[in-house]
C-alpha cells in the first residue's frame, strides 16, 4: 500500500510502526548493557630537561588519536605519578621524550618518588602498558627481583639493547612498507640537521631505534619491523612489540611523520593496545571540494559536481560564504565583495544539495583578514584569516599569532556570521574549516560553541613550552573528542597540486592513491582528500578511480559527524513527511536499519546509513547515546601533521640543536628530544591555489 505526500497512515500501520520502534529501543537496551563503558586511560610524559616540553606536546596528539575511542582520558607529567594508579587504567602510555628523564630529577625528591614508583609499577602490574622510546633500561637494566622474577628478560622473553643508529628509515607493518621520520619533500628553510639524503628532495630524518633482542619467541610477539635502505645489508628488527600486557615501541612515531609513515602502524595498533574490539572495516573515502566562494569560475564547479554525481560519489563542498578582494586583484583594482546567498555559485551548488550529495562545510567566514597581505593579497582563499602570517623572500612563512582584535568572542562572532550567511544561502552546513587549517587556540575554543564538529587538520598550543609553539596533526580516522573538545572529521591523503610555490612539493593522483594504499593498514581509517574545482575533471577522475580500484567507498563526510542536515526536496522526489529521507515508505526505514544492526551494529552502519533512519529522528536520539560513535559507519579521523614534507616532515623533527622556533622552524622534536622545523604541511596542503596566483602576479 502506498499512500500520496501528507496522507496520514492507516492505523494498523501506525500500529506496526510503534510496535518496531519499541522493538528497536529494547534491543538496543539490550546490545548497549553488553557494550564495555568507557576505557581509562593514562597518558604519562617526560617533561625535564632543556627539552622537556616536548613531551606534552606528544601527549596531545596521543590524547587526539585515542580521542578515537570511547575513552576517559588522563594527562600526567610521570614525575607526578602516584602508586598505583596503572592499575586503576585499562591502559597506560608512557612517553620517553627525554633520555634519561631520573637524570634530571634528585634523588630523595617527591618528583623522583613518583618517578621510580611508576617504573615499578609497569613492571607488576596486569594491566596494559605502552612504554614508548626512551628510557626502557630503568626497568630492563635495574630490574628489582621483587618484581616476580630473576631478570627482566626472564619475564619478557627479550633483553634491551640500548639506542642504535643504524639509518632506520622504513617500519614494515602488516606487510606494507612505511616512512619511519622520512621527508619527502624539502621545503624551502628547512633544517636538515641529524637527517640522511634519501635522493632527489627525501630525507630521512629520525634515524634511531631503541633496539630489543628477542630470547624467548613463545612470549613475544613482533607487531612491526624497522630496517634502513641506506644502509645495504641492514636487517630487520623488532620496532612494535607485545609480550603479555607490556607494549614496545621503539622510537617516538610522533617525529617526522607524513601520510605513509609508521604513525599510521602505531594509530592501528592503538586498537590492539586498549582491546577496543573493532576489527578490519571496510575501506571508505571521502573527498572534499576545496574553498569554493562566490568568487570561483561556476563551470569549473559544476563540471567536477557533474562528475562525481555520474560516479555515485557524495562530497562536501568548503564553502567561503563572503568572497573579498578587497584589492582588486582578480576585478582590474576593483575592490569587490560578493555573498554566497543568491550568487551564481550558490545557484550552481543548490540542485546537488538538494540531491543529497552535497555535505556543506563552512570555511572560515571570508578566508582572508581585511584589507591585511595575510601574508599575499588579503583576497578570500589566498590568505589566512585567524592567524596573522607574513612571507619571507624565500616564500617560507613566520606565524606570529593571532591578527589584530583576535578573542574567543571576535571567533565565535566572526562564524556565526559565517553560519548565517550560509542559512541565508539555504545552505546548512554540519562542520567548519579553520582556513589553511590554522587559528589560535582562543578562536578555536571559540568557534566551537558554533561548530563542535572541524573537517580537516588542526593546530594545537602547548602553554606549557616556549612562547609560540604549537604541533599540528592529521588523523586517519573520525575523532570523537580531540584535546579541544571537537569532533574532527579527518583529512590525510592530501591534495592535488600539479604547480606548486616555489620550492615546495607537487602532488598527483598516483601520490594520493598511494597514500591511501599506505592508510589502508589503519583498520578503521577514513581515506581522504579534498581537491580544487579549477583543476578540472581529468585529475579528480584519476583519484577517484583509482582509491575506487583500491576497494574504497566513498560516502557523504556530514554521515561521519553528528548529523547530516536535511536538504529542503522537491516535490517530485517521491519523499513523504514521515521523517524518512529518500522516499522511504512508514516502515522500510526499520527493515534497513534492522538489516544493518543485525550485520553490523556493533562496528557501524553499512551501505544503507543515508537512507532513512540515519537521518531521521533515530540518528538525533542516537548519537546522543553514550555508545553513539559505535553507530557510525565508520570511526576515523584526520589526525593530522603532515603532509608537506609528510607535512611533519619539517613540521616536526631533527635535533636537539634546532630546538628553536623562528619562521621556518614553528615546532617539532626527534627521537633526541629535537625540534625541527615546520615548513609546513599546511603550506602545500591548504595554500596551493593562493601561493601559484601569488607568485604570477608577483613574476608579471
Amino acid at each position: 500500500m502506498t499512500r500520496q505526500r501528507g496522507q496520514l497512515a492507516p492505523k494498523k500501520y501506525l500500529w506496526h510502526k510503534i510496535f518496531l520502534v519499541f522493538n528497536m529501543l529494547f534491543m538496543l537496551a539490550i546490545s548497549g548493557n553488553s557494550q564495555a563503558a568507557s576505557k581509562q586511560l593514562l597518558i604519562l610524559h617526560d617533561s625535564s630537561g632543556p627539552y622537556g616540553y616536548l613531551g606534552k606536546e606528544y601527549a596531545i596528539m596521543l590524547r587526539n588519536l585515542l580521542g578515537h575511542f570511547d575513552a576517559n582520558i588522563t594527562i600526567l607529567p610521570a614525575k607526578s605519578y602516584t602508586q598505583g594508579m596503572v592499575d586503576q587504567q585499562d591502559a597506560t602510555f608512557y612517553l620517553g621524550s627525554t633520555y634519561n628523564e631520573a637524570s634530571y630529577l634528585t634523588a630523595g625528591t617527591q618528583e623522583r618518588i613518583n618517578y621510580d614508583t611508576f617504573v615499578s609499577d609497569a613492571a607488576t602490574t596486569s594491566q596494559s602498558i605502552a612504554w614508548i622510546n626512551y628510557n626502557l633500561f630503568k626497568v630492563a637494566w635495574e630490574w628489582d627481583p621483587a618484581w616476580g622474577t630473576n631478570t627482566f628478560y626472564e619475564k619478557m622473553g627479550y633483553w634491551f639493547y640500548g639506542t642504535k643508529n643504524n639509518n632506520y628509515n622504513r617500519v614494515k607493518y602488516k606487510n606494507v612498507e612505511l616512512h619511519k621520520g622520512v621527508i619527502s619533500w624539502v621545503n624551502p628553510g628547512a633544517n636538515l640537521t641529524g637527517c640522511f639524503a634519501e635522493g632527489g628532495k627525501a630525507y630521512a630524518c629520525s634515524p634511531e631505534l631503541n633496539a630489543i633482542v628477542v630470547t624467548d619467541p613463545n612470549k613475544v610477539e613482533i607487531k612491526a619491523t624497522a630496517y634502513s635502505t641506506l644502509n645495504i645489508g641492514s636487517t630487520e628488527e623488532p620496532y612494535i612489540t607485545r609480550s603479555g600486557n607490556f607494549w614496545y615501541i621503539g622510537d617516538m612515531p610522533f617525529t617526522y611523520f607524513s601520510e605513509e609513515d609508521r604513525y599510521l602502524a602505531f594509530a592501528d595498533i592503538l586498537h590492539d593496545i586498549i582491546d577496543s574490539g573493532i576489527t578490519q572495516q571496510p575501506l571508505q573515502a571521502i573527498v572534499r571540494f576545496e574553498d569554493v566562494s562566490a568568487g570561483v569560475d561556476t563551470e569549473s564547479l559544476n563540471a567536477v559536481m557533474s562528475y562525481l554525481d555520474s560516479e555515485d560519489v557524495p562530497f562536501a563542498v568548503a564553502a567561503i560564504p563572503v568572497y573579498k578582494d578587497p584589492k582588486g586583484v582578480q576585478s582590474e583594482g576593483k575592490p569587490t565583495s560578493i555573498r554566497m546567498a543568491n550568487s551564481e555559485v550558490a545557484n550552481t551548488i543548490m540542485p546537488y544539495y538538494k540531491k543529497g550529495l552535497v555535505s556543506m562545510i563552512a570555511h572560515g567566514y571570508t578566508h582572508q583578514s581585511g584589507n591585511l597581505d595575510n601574508p599575499y593579497n588579503a583576497l578570500s582563499g589566498d590568505d589566512f584569516e585567524f592567524y596573522r602570517v607574513t612571507l619571507n623572500d624565500d616564500y617560507s612563512l613566520n606565524f606570529l599569532g593571532g591578527v589584530p582584535g583576535d578573542s574567543k568572542e571576535w571567533a565565535k562572532d566572526r562564524m556565526t556570521k559565517a553560519k548565517q550567511e550560509l542559512n541565508s544561502a539555504e545552505f546548512e552546513a554540519f562542520a567548519w574549516e579553520a582556513p589553511h587549517y590554522f587559528a589560535t587556540e582562543e578562536d578555536y575554543l571559540g568557534i566551537k560553541d558554533v561548530y563542535s564538529t572541524h573537517y580537516g587538520r588542526m593546530i594545537y598550543t602547548n602553554n606549557e613550552g616556549p612562547s609560540g609553539r604549537f604541533v599540528g596533526q592529521f588523523f586517519p580516522y573520525v575523532i570523537q573528542s580531540d584535546f579541544y573538545g571537537y569532533r574532527q572529521i579527518p583529512e590525510n591523503l592530501g591534495n592535488i597540486e600539479p604547480e606548486p610555490f616555489l620550492g615546495y612539493r607537487p602532488l598527483f593522483p598516483a601520490d594520493l592513491i598511494r597514500h591511501a594504499e599506505k592508510m589502508s593498514v589503519v583498520r578503521d581509517s577514513v581515506a581522504s582528500f579534498f581537491y580544487h574545482p579549477y583543476l578540472g575533471t581529468e585529475y579528480l577522475s584519476e583519484v577517484v578511480q583509482g582509491l575506487k580500484g583500491l576497494g574504497y567507498q566513498f560516502i557523504a563526510p556530514c554521515t561521519l559527524g553528528d548529523s547530516c542536515p536535511t536538504p529542503v526536496n522537491d516535490e517530485d522526489n517521491g519523499a513523504n513527511n514521515s521523517g524518512d529521507s529518500n522516499g522511504y515508505d512508514d516502515w522500510q526505514w526499520y527493515v534497513d536499519w534492522y538489516n544493518d544492526w543485525n550485520n553490523s551494529w556493533y562496528t557501524g552502519c553499512n551501505s544503507d546509513c543515508g537512507n532513512g533512519w540515519y537521518n531521521g529522528w533515530y540518528s538525533d536520539w542516537y548519537y546522543g547515546y553514550d555508545y553513539s560513535w559505535y553507530g557510525r559507519s565508520s570511526i576515523q579521523t584526520h589526525a593530522s601533521t603532515g603532509r608537506l614534507n609528510g607535512y611533519h616532515s619539517n613540521f616536526y623533527g631533527s635535533t636537539p640543536e634546532n630546538q628553536q622556533s623562528n619562521s621556518n622552524n614553528a615546532q617539532g622534536s626527534s627521537n633526541e628530544g629535537g625540534g625541527g622545523s615546520t615548513d609546513g604541511w599546511w603550506l602545500l596542503m591548504a595554500l596551493p591555489f593562493a601561493r601559484y596566483k601569488y607568485l604570477k602576479q608577483k613574476v608579471s
